[in-house]
């Protein structure tokens, strides 16, 4: 419908113009046409939450047998468990409702930008509050983010894959078709979802949100989330011990039935053991975590938009980054000048345009440098306020030396890393004239004459060649300024500018080497800047360049840690050498050719302020651009991952002692010292609070001094196993021998059994708090593990001294009882870590 009717009448359609709509327009415009977003916002039911949480098969038996409890006349006992079993559940809906919100808003923030020119002025924009009548700006690398009619096009190539099935790039164009055709061969219209892989281009909004067309289709593009490795190892842990488990239930149920024990109480303790034993809340409770340490990291600018990239981070050993942006500010200063055989000087900083161009002191006059400026103007995708920081400090040098271009444009050709150099064509004079923008090492090989004092004489490339070493051996970035007349290519000069080394670069390299992790830079920046910027920030060695790389040996690539002017597509060629050897690599990079490396790295980092290609690859998006962003992020992994293994270690240790105390018992035919409302109270107070508390402890002080994690590295393996079975021995002797030798009732050596078990656990927490011993830490630096300790000291308090102790049967406990219990489960805590001491000494 748009595609046959030219753009003034499409102007005319959707109420807008040229300099983009106006505010009021567009708040009229949201109310009429809402967010710009596929797929609405899912409600959360809290019913189906809430419910969601019996469907586990061991729950189920545990409502099953709560039910034969009221049937034999066990109303107590049946009421005790239900509520344990409701109060269970509460705490699961709070914990995966939270956990939704988290997800839900991650996902909110991993929304796109839109460059759109609103009541005259080109702004970005989060892309779903575009609408239709917009006007957008579109470059190489983006995503598109709704239909738009083309209003002007410099080679744009659309990959439309995802849409038509097309596998090639769509060459696309502003003319106005002659009549109404499939969406396949629509060439003035870009669809939403589609990729810009070349060119640039101005277009109008014409559909947005489910109008468009990928809207119409979307309930087929819906993705599955993600289930993370460790959830994976998980589940398998779980189905392991499950299997494990149900055999020993089955086994303490037909050893009780032939030991003569009471039917329905041995039913109970077996099904009760069972649902104790088992961690099956495991998997969704390390999402949350994940999703928590998500939010965390968002807020160091680090967006993660994987949640398994999470867990891969403790296991980085590699770090292939870009310099410019990360290593330094990605604010470009124009410092030097190299025209008419002699060097100039620019003052000022950043993108503010105060400052003087001078030669020897005095000030230029704006005529002797005003082709240079208008190269550096013309030849540029970028504004004064927006865009990539190298055209912006051109876009500065113009102010500051008062030059205004004004120039209607042929056609234009935008950089690319393998032409190395952008083209703008423009009449003047009746003659067609070229200006070229790039690299000096390519423009100064083109090259056959310069121009000095507005006369051409021939080139000498090799004194140019050397000019240009001068410059970048002084740490600048340099440009290199020519144009084209007939035949003739003429050099005008030389561009220096700087972007300072980040300060809090040179402390995270060194951060990084501490935690044996190698940093690489990998920069299209010439060898002698990549030397000078790499020295600064404490990276040394030989520097070898993008050309070199195809033809090195692995070995001698994996000894280099600075490489200069390499293309994106090198960065492949170094990813699998380090991959071949077994390396963990974290990758950067921002642009449409840097997506190949950035998603076959296992940690693919795209820049906040890089193509939507490069982001849609990643696993996580640096918003601020920053290296130190990405040790904290490995920081943030490595604790992350530490914390699930300090709460999956102190699960699995108290589930498994709870399983020896009772099947010890059974082999020994004990009484039971442990009925199965105990188990299930153990269960909800001592496992529940404690174990997340411990999701949330402070890193270790030397997290960053520890070699990275081997990724396939188990999280239960031998050596853990060993130590939480060390730990429950610990307490299953302790709880049964106080048990067996208490000279008194049984309700009352079943209450310091039960009371016994609980203090082991809450003891037992601290144990997994740090590998070092607790006084480093301090006793109360984790103020979630103290109020969880309290809650749930306070609630056996409740079971023991109010009327509640009839319903768990329980009785009251002295000060002698409270004395012993103390003195033997504080053992689980002396032992290991007394053995911690004696290690550090």
């Amino acid at each position: 419908m748009f595609e046959n009717v030219s753009v003034k009448e499409v102007l005319k359609k959707l109420d807008s113009n040229l300099n983009g709509l106006s505010t009021n327009k567009v708040k009229f415009k949201q109310r009429k046409y809402g967010k710009n977003v596929i797929e609405k916002e899912k409600k959360i039911s809290k019913v189906l939450l809430f419910l969601s949480q019996f469907k586990n098969f061991l729950v189920i038996i545990l409502i099953l047998a709560t039910l034969i409890s009221v049937f034999i006349g066990h109303y107590i006992d049946a009421l005790v468990i239900f509520i344990i079993v409701l109060i269970n559940a509460l705490l699961g809906f709070v914990q995966e409702y939270k956990a939704e919100k988290t997800l839900q808003a991650l996902k909110k923030m991993q929304s796109y930008v839109a460059r759109v020119l609103r009541d005259g002025k080109e702004i970005l924009i989060n892309s779903e509050e575009l609408v239709p009548g917009d006007i957008v700006k579109i470059e190489a690398g983006n995503k598109i983010p709704a239909d738009i009619r083309l209003i002007e096009v410099h080679e744009l190539e659309i990959d439309e894959s995802l849409l038509t099935g097309e596998s090639l790039p769509v060459q696309k164009t502003d003319k106005t078709l002659k009549k109404e055709i499939p969406i396949n061969e629509q060439k003035n219209i870009i669809f939403s979802g589609t990729i810009a892989v070349k060119g640039t281009a101005l277009g109008v909004v014409i559909n947005t949100g489910l109008k468009t067309e990928i809207g119409k289709i979307s309930t087929s593009l819906k993705q599955k989330e993600e289930m993370t490795p460790l959830n994976k190892e998980i589940s398998k842990l779980g189905k392991v011990l499950g299997i494990s488990v149900i055999g020993i239930v089955i086994l303490l149920f037909l050893l009780g039935i032939y030991q003569g024990r009471e039917i329905i109480e041995t039913v109970l303790i077996a099904i009760s053991l069972g649902v104790a034993a088992i961690p099956e809340g495991l998997p969704a409770v390390i999402t949350i975590i994940l999703a928590i340490g998500v939010q965390r990291m968002a807020k160091i600018n680090a967006l993660v938009r994987k949640l398994s990239a999470v867990e891969t981070l403790g296991s980085v050993n590699v770090i292939c980054s870009d310099k410019t942006g990360t290593f330094t500010h990605n604010e470009m200063t124009v410092q030097k000048l190299f025209l008419n055989n002699k060097f100039m000087d620019v003052s000022g900083r950043g993108y503010d345009a105060k400052g003087d161009i001078t030669q020897t002191g005095k000030k230029v006059n704006k005529n002797e440098i005003s082709k240079l400026v208008e190269i550096g103007v013309l030849c540029n995708d970028s504004t004064l306020e927006l865009g990539d920081p190298t055209e912006r400090a051109l876009y500065v040098l113009a102010v500051k030396a008062g030059i205004e271009v004004d120039k209607k444009l042929i056609s234009r050709e935008p950089f690319s890393s393998e032409k190395q150099y952008m083209k703008v064509t423009f009449k003047q004079g009746g003659k067609i004239i070229s200006y070229l923008k790039g690299a000096p090492e390519k423009i100064i090989k083109m090259c056959d004459y310069v121009e000095e004092k507005s006369k051409l004489k021939k080139i000498d490339k090799k004194y140019f060649n050397k000019i240009n070493d001068q410059l970048t051996g002084i740490g600048l970035r340099t440009l290199a300024m020519a144009y084209i007349d007939g035949y003739k290519f003429v050099l005008v000069g030389l561009v220096g500018m700087i972007d300072p080394a980040r300060k809090e670069a040179v402390e995270s390299v060194k951060v990084a080497y501490e935690a044996g992790i190698k940093v690489v830079m990998i920069t299209g920046d010439h060898k002698l800047t990549a030397k000078a910027v790499a020295q600064e920030i404490g990276l040394y060695g030989q520097v070898v360049e993008g050309k070199d790389i195809d033809n090195m040996p692995d070995k001698e690539i994996l000894e280099t840690t600075i490489f200069a002017r390499t293309l994106p597509e090198q960065k492949v060629r170094i990813l699998e050498a380090y991959k071949k050897k077994g390396y963990i690599v974290a990758m950067t990079g921002d642009g449409v050719n840097d997506a190949p490396a950035i998603k076959q790295a296992d940690i693919g980092l795209a820049m906040g302020s890089g193509t939507d290609v490069a982001k849609e690859a990643s696993r996580m998006v640096l918003l601020d651009d920053n290296f130190a962003t990405i040790e904290k992020a490995v920081r943030e992994g490595r604790g992350i991952y530490e914390n699930l293994k300090k709460f999956i270690y102190y699960l699995l240790s108290s589930n498994l002692a709870e399983l020896m105390i009772i099947s010890f018992a059974f082999f020994l035919k004990f009484p039971l010292p442990l009925l199965a409302i105990h188990i299930l109270w153990v269960n909800l107070v001592t496992d529940g609070f404690p174990a997340l508390a411990l999701g949330l402890e402070k890193y270790d002080y030397d997290l960053m001094k520890k070699k990275p994690r081997p990724k396939n590295q188990k999280i239960v393996n031998k050596k853990s196993f060993i130590k939480l079975f060390g730990l429950a021995l610990i307490i299953t002797i302790g709880t049964l021998a106080l048990f067996y030798f208490s000279n008194t009732s049984l309700i009352r050596k079943q209450t310091m059994a039960f009371t016994t078990l609980v203090m082991f656990q809450i003891f037992n927490s601290f144990n997994f708090r740090s590998d070092h011993p607790v006084y480093k830490k301090g006793f109360f630096s984790n103020k979630y593990l103290v109020y969880a300790i309290l809650v749930s000291l306070g609630l056996q308090f409740l079971v023991l001294y109010t009327p509640l102790n009839s319903f768990f049967h329980t009785t009251m406990l002295n000060i002698k009882d409270w004395l012993i219990i103390l003195a033997i489960s504080i053992t689980v805590f002396v032992i290991p870590e007394g053995i911690k001491i004696l290690k550090k000494k």
